[in-house]
Protein backbone atom coordinates (compact mmCIF):
# COMPACT_ATOMS: atom_id res chain seq x y z
CA UNK A 1 0.00 0.00 0.00
CA UNK A 2 1.27 3.48 -0.87
CA UNK A 3 2.61 5.54 2.00
CA UNK A 4 1.34 9.13 1.90
CA UNK A 5 2.71 11.83 4.13
CA UNK A 6 -0.37 13.87 5.01
CA UNK A 7 -0.88 16.55 7.63
CA UNK A 8 -3.99 15.63 9.59
CA UNK A 9 -4.10 18.93 11.46
CA UNK A 10 -7.38 20.81 11.11
CA UNK A 11 -7.47 23.07 8.06
CA UNK A 12 -8.42 26.60 9.09
CA UNK A 13 -11.46 27.56 7.06
CA UNK A 14 -10.19 31.11 6.45
CA UNK A 15 -6.44 30.43 6.22
CA UNK A 16 -4.62 30.54 2.91
CA UNK A 17 -4.39 26.84 2.00
CA UNK A 18 -1.20 26.61 -0.08
CA UNK A 19 -0.79 22.89 0.61
CA UNK A 20 -4.03 21.94 -1.15
CA UNK A 21 -3.14 24.15 -4.12
CA UNK A 22 0.21 22.37 -4.41
CA UNK A 23 -1.46 18.95 -4.29
CA UNK A 24 -3.93 19.96 -7.02
CA UNK A 25 -1.09 21.25 -9.20
CA UNK A 26 0.69 17.89 -8.86
CA UNK A 27 -2.47 15.99 -9.70
CA UNK A 28 -3.48 17.93 -12.84
CA UNK A 29 0.08 17.99 -14.23
CA UNK A 30 0.03 15.07 -16.68
CA UNK A 31 3.80 15.38 -16.96
CA UNK A 32 4.11 13.85 -13.49
CA UNK A 33 4.16 10.09 -13.06
CA UNK A 34 0.90 8.26 -12.42
CA UNK A 35 2.19 7.28 -8.99
CA UNK A 36 2.95 10.90 -8.06
CA UNK A 37 -0.44 12.12 -9.28
CA UNK A 38 -2.21 9.34 -7.39
CA UNK A 39 -0.30 10.20 -4.23
CA UNK A 40 -1.32 13.87 -4.57
CA UNK A 41 -4.99 12.93 -5.05
CA UNK A 42 -4.90 10.62 -2.04
CA UNK A 43 -3.33 13.32 0.12
CA UNK A 44 -5.95 15.87 -1.01
CA UNK A 45 -8.74 13.42 -0.18
CA UNK A 46 -7.36 12.67 3.28
CA UNK A 47 -6.81 16.35 4.00
CA UNK A 48 -10.46 17.27 3.31
CA UNK A 49 -12.35 14.00 3.81
CA UNK A 50 -13.79 14.90 7.22
CA UNK A 51 -14.81 18.38 6.03
CA UNK A 52 -16.88 16.90 3.18
CA UNK A 53 -18.62 14.50 5.54
CA UNK A 54 -19.42 17.27 8.01
CA UNK A 55 -20.69 19.51 5.20
CA UNK A 56 -23.00 16.75 3.92
CA UNK A 57 -24.42 16.16 7.41
CA UNK A 58 -24.96 19.90 7.93
CA UNK A 59 -26.81 20.29 4.62
CA UNK A 60 -29.11 17.25 4.68
CA UNK A 61 -29.79 17.03 8.41
CA UNK A 62 -30.43 13.64 9.94
CA UNK A 63 -29.20 11.01 7.50
CA UNK A 64 -28.13 7.42 7.81
CA UNK A 65 -24.36 6.75 7.59
CA UNK A 66 -24.81 4.87 4.31
CA UNK A 67 -26.35 7.92 2.60
CA UNK A 68 -23.56 10.18 3.87
CA UNK A 69 -20.91 7.69 2.70
CA UNK A 70 -22.52 7.33 -0.74
CA UNK A 71 -22.73 11.09 -1.22
CA UNK A 72 -19.14 11.55 -0.09
CA UNK A 73 -17.98 8.91 -2.58
CA UNK A 74 -19.96 10.57 -5.41
CA UNK A 75 -18.43 13.95 -4.59
CA UNK A 76 -14.84 12.71 -4.58
CA UNK A 77 -15.29 10.56 -7.70
CA UNK A 78 -16.59 13.62 -9.55
CA UNK A 79 -14.03 16.00 -8.06
CA UNK A 80 -10.83 13.98 -8.44
CA UNK A 81 -10.49 14.32 -12.19
CA UNK A 82 -8.27 16.55 -14.31
CA UNK A 83 -11.33 17.98 -16.04
CA UNK A 84 -12.87 19.05 -12.75
CA UNK A 85 -9.80 20.37 -10.96
CA UNK A 86 -8.43 22.24 -13.96
CA UNK A 87 -11.31 24.64 -13.38
CA UNK A 88 -10.00 25.41 -9.90
CA UNK A 89 -8.11 28.68 -9.56
CA UNK A 90 -5.17 28.24 -7.14
CA UNK A 91 -5.95 31.04 -4.71
CA UNK A 92 -5.55 29.11 -1.48
CA UNK A 93 -9.31 28.75 -1.09
CA UNK A 94 -9.97 25.11 -1.95
CA UNK A 95 -12.51 24.83 0.87
CA UNK A 96 -14.75 27.32 -0.94
CA UNK A 97 -14.45 25.23 -4.12
CA UNK A 98 -15.37 22.16 -2.08
CA UNK A 99 -18.42 23.97 -0.71
CA UNK A 100 -19.80 24.39 -4.21
CA UNK A 101 -18.96 20.82 -5.25
CA UNK A 102 -20.68 19.37 -2.18
CA UNK A 103 -23.74 21.59 -2.61
CA UNK A 104 -24.05 20.65 -6.28
CA UNK A 105 -24.02 16.92 -5.49
CA UNK A 106 -26.51 17.42 -2.66
CA UNK A 107 -28.77 19.23 -5.13
CA UNK A 108 -28.60 16.20 -7.46
CA UNK A 109 -29.34 13.88 -4.53
CA UNK A 110 -32.35 15.99 -3.51
CA UNK A 111 -33.72 15.93 -7.05
CA UNK A 112 -33.46 12.13 -7.08
CA UNK A 113 -35.12 12.03 -3.68
CA UNK A 114 -37.88 14.35 -4.90
CA UNK A 115 -38.66 12.09 -7.86
CA UNK A 116 -38.95 9.10 -5.49
CA UNK A 117 -41.14 11.02 -3.03
CA UNK A 118 -43.31 12.34 -5.83
CA UNK A 119 -44.01 8.88 -7.25
CA UNK A 120 -44.62 7.43 -3.79
CA UNK A 121 -47.00 10.27 -3.01
CA UNK A 122 -49.07 9.60 -6.11
CA UNK A 123 -49.11 5.88 -5.39
CA UNK A 124 -50.27 6.47 -1.83
CA UNK A 125 -52.99 8.96 -2.76
CA UNK A 126 -54.06 7.48 -6.07
CA UNK A 127 -57.74 7.46 -5.16
CA UNK A 128 -59.83 10.58 -5.84
CA UNK A 129 -60.13 11.49 -2.16
CA UNK A 130 -56.35 11.73 -1.64
CA UNK A 131 -55.18 13.02 -5.04
CA UNK A 132 -55.45 16.71 -4.10
CA UNK A 133 -53.29 16.17 -1.01
CA UNK A 134 -50.71 14.26 -3.05
CA UNK A 135 -50.55 17.04 -5.64
CA UNK A 136 -50.07 19.61 -2.88
CA UNK A 137 -47.26 17.65 -1.23
CA UNK A 138 -45.47 17.06 -4.52
CA UNK A 139 -45.77 20.73 -5.55
CA UNK A 140 -44.46 21.89 -2.18
CA UNK A 141 -41.45 19.56 -2.36
CA UNK A 142 -40.73 20.59 -5.96
CA UNK A 143 -40.84 24.27 -5.02
CA UNK A 144 -38.36 23.70 -2.20
CA UNK A 145 -36.06 21.86 -4.61
CA UNK A 146 -36.26 24.66 -7.18
CA UNK A 147 -35.22 27.20 -4.55
CA UNK A 148 -32.33 24.97 -3.46
CA UNK A 149 -31.20 24.57 -7.06
CA UNK A 150 -31.35 28.32 -7.68
CA UNK A 151 -29.29 28.99 -4.55
CA UNK A 152 -26.68 26.48 -5.69
CA UNK A 153 -26.50 28.16 -9.12
CA UNK A 154 -26.11 31.61 -7.54
CA UNK A 155 -23.17 30.30 -5.51
CA UNK A 156 -21.36 29.48 -8.77
CA UNK A 157 -21.95 32.64 -10.84
CA UNK A 158 -20.03 35.92 -10.74
CA UNK A 159 -20.69 38.54 -8.07
CA UNK A 160 -21.93 41.07 -10.64
CA UNK A 161 -24.60 38.67 -11.93
CA UNK A 162 -25.55 37.47 -8.44
CA UNK A 163 -26.35 41.03 -7.36
CA UNK A 164 -28.94 41.63 -10.08
CA UNK A 165 -30.60 38.24 -9.50
CA UNK A 166 -30.96 39.04 -5.80
CA UNK A 167 -32.60 42.37 -6.63
CA UNK A 168 -34.98 40.81 -9.16
CA UNK A 169 -35.79 37.55 -7.32
CA UNK A 170 -35.09 38.31 -3.66
CA UNK A 171 -38.35 36.92 -2.25
CA UNK A 172 -37.91 33.71 -4.23
CA UNK A 173 -34.28 33.15 -3.22
CA UNK A 174 -35.03 34.03 0.43
CA UNK A 175 -38.61 33.07 1.18
CA UNK A 176 -38.06 34.03 4.81
CA UNK A 177 -35.67 36.49 6.45
CA UNK A 178 -32.24 34.97 5.74
CA UNK A 179 -29.63 34.21 8.37
CA UNK A 180 -25.88 34.01 7.89
CA UNK A 181 -25.96 30.32 6.77
CA UNK A 182 -28.60 31.11 4.12
CA UNK A 183 -26.62 34.00 2.67
CA UNK A 184 -23.37 32.03 2.87
CA UNK A 185 -24.89 29.22 0.78
CA UNK A 186 -25.97 31.70 -1.90
CA UNK A 187 -22.53 33.32 -1.91
CA UNK A 188 -20.71 29.97 -2.03
CA UNK A 189 -18.57 30.83 0.99
CA UNK A 190 -18.55 29.99 4.69
CA UNK A 191 -20.39 31.85 7.45
CA UNK A 192 -17.31 33.64 8.77
CA UNK A 193 -16.44 35.04 5.35
CA UNK A 194 -20.05 36.15 4.94
CA UNK A 195 -19.89 37.97 8.28
CA UNK A 196 -16.63 39.62 7.22
CA UNK A 197 -18.17 40.80 3.93
CA UNK A 198 -21.20 42.17 5.76
CA UNK A 199 -19.01 44.07 8.24
CA UNK A 200 -16.97 45.54 5.38
CA UNK A 201 -20.15 46.60 3.56
CA UNK A 202 -21.61 48.17 6.71
CA UNK A 203 -18.52 50.36 7.11
CA UNK A 204 -18.95 51.73 3.57
CA UNK A 205 -22.64 52.47 4.27
CA UNK A 206 -23.57 53.26 0.66
CA UNK A 207 -24.07 50.64 -2.05
CA UNK A 208 -22.19 52.53 -4.74
CA UNK A 209 -19.06 52.42 -2.58
CA UNK A 210 -19.17 48.62 -2.20
CA UNK A 211 -17.76 45.97 -4.51
CA UNK A 212 -20.31 43.61 -6.09
CA UNK A 213 -19.49 40.88 -3.56
CA UNK A 214 -20.22 43.19 -0.64
CA UNK A 215 -23.36 44.48 -2.36
CA UNK A 216 -24.73 40.94 -2.71
CA UNK A 217 -24.27 40.25 1.00
CA UNK A 218 -25.59 43.65 2.10
CA UNK A 219 -28.67 43.39 -0.14
CA UNK A 220 -29.39 39.92 1.23
CA UNK A 221 -29.74 41.33 4.74
CA UNK A 222 -31.16 44.80 3.96
CA UNK A 223 -33.40 44.29 0.93
CA UNK A 224 -36.54 45.37 2.79
CA UNK A 225 -34.97 48.74 3.62
CA UNK A 226 -33.98 49.59 0.03
CA UNK A 227 -35.69 52.59 -1.59
CA UNK A 228 -38.94 51.88 -3.38
CA UNK A 229 -39.98 52.39 -6.97
CA UNK A 230 -38.69 55.97 -6.99
CA UNK A 231 -35.16 54.66 -7.47
CA UNK A 232 -34.24 52.05 -10.07
CA UNK A 233 -32.11 48.99 -9.33
CA UNK A 234 -29.43 50.31 -11.69
CA UNK A 235 -29.26 53.57 -9.71
CA UNK A 236 -29.03 51.62 -6.46
CA UNK A 237 -26.01 49.71 -7.75
CA UNK A 238 -24.43 52.82 -9.23
CA UNK A 239 -24.37 51.47 -12.79
CA UNK A 240 -26.09 52.47 -16.03
CA UNK A 241 -29.46 51.06 -17.02
CA UNK A 242 -27.82 49.40 -20.03
CA UNK A 243 -25.24 47.66 -17.85
CA UNK A 244 -27.97 46.45 -15.55
CA UNK A 245 -30.00 45.01 -18.44
CA UNK A 246 -26.90 43.28 -19.82
CA UNK A 247 -26.11 41.71 -16.44
CA UNK A 248 -29.70 40.59 -16.00
CA UNK A 249 -29.87 39.00 -19.46
CA UNK A 250 -26.59 37.12 -18.84
CA UNK A 251 -27.76 35.99 -15.41
CA UNK A 252 -31.07 34.69 -16.75
CA UNK A 253 -29.34 32.83 -19.58
CA UNK A 254 -26.87 31.23 -17.16
CA UNK A 255 -29.60 30.16 -14.74
CA UNK A 256 -31.79 28.82 -17.52
CA UNK A 257 -28.92 26.77 -18.94
CA UNK A 258 -27.98 25.42 -15.48
CA UNK A 259 -31.55 24.39 -14.69
CA UNK A 260 -31.73 22.39 -17.92
CA UNK A 261 -28.64 20.32 -17.06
Amino acid sequence: MMSVNVSHAAVDQDAYDAESDALISRFVNTGNTRSDRHEAATALFQRHREFVIQRIRARIGVADPETVADLSQEIWMSLLSIRSLKGYEPRGRFRGYLHRSVDFKIGEWRRRKYNTVRHEAYDEFADAEGSEQADSQARQYEEQENVSRLRAILARISDSLRVVVLLECYHYVFQTQPGLPDVASVMGVDVRETQSLLSSAEKKKRLERMCDREKAVWISFHYETLPGATESHADLLGISAGSYRTRLARARATIRESLQQ
